[in-house]
């Protein structure tokens, strides 16, 4: 086995709950890593003004894939890569309300990865962090392996997801789910 994949399958567990998250104290010590990352926004495009860009929500999903395929972790939408906290509120407002936004949400994953995987795996809740609003995705470890739209694997590769191909995808589902 590649030594890249024995690497995966070892990942401490560094998840975090909702209830750590009260201020950006709490979150000033946390970095991307192998259980968590961060994404500005959802599909909010701030450079074009576009509400749905689907490059944008495909990079948060492709992230909870990887996520179920390796040891589960938190994907943190509404921080930006450095850790600083942009928040969600321009992004749900777009939206009309929370509730049409996280339904945009739910509607773009369950179809991204399926029903199955997204009602047992995956659990999500906006929260408040000094009067910003972050969705924080929690993922867990899934017992097979879990696709984007059908024909991508993705896994957990300190602090990105990385697509699988041929032998790696192989191996690594041999692994990781046998």
């Amino acid at each position: 086995m590649e030594p890249f994949i024995k690497d995966l399958m070892s990942a401490d567990d560094l998840s975090i709950t909702h209830n750590e998250f009260s201020s950006t104290e709490n979150l000033s010590n946390l970095c991307e890593n192998m259980k968590i990352e961060f994404k500005e926004t959802f599909g909010f495009n701030f450079h074009t003004n576009n509400l749905r860009d689907e490059n944008l929500v495909k990079a948060s999903i492709k992230n909870i894939v990887a996520f179920l395929n390796t040891a589960g972790g938190n994907l943190l939408i509404g921080i930006h890569d450095s850790g600083k906290i942009s928040g969600l509120n321009n992004e749900i407002e777009l939206h009309k309300s929370k509730d049409k936004f996280k339904l945009f949400f739910s509607d773009k994953v369950q179809k991204s990865i399926g029903s199955d995987m997204f009602y047992n795996y995956v659990d999500f809740q906006i929260i408040k962090i000094d009067n910003k609003l972050i969705l924080n995705v929690e993922c867990k470890p899934s017992d097979r392996p879990c696709f984007y739209d059908k024909k991508d694997f993705y896994v957990r590769a300190n602090p990105k997801a990385e697509k699988l191909e041929g032998t790696n995808l192989i191996d690594y589902t041999r692994t990781r789910f046998d």
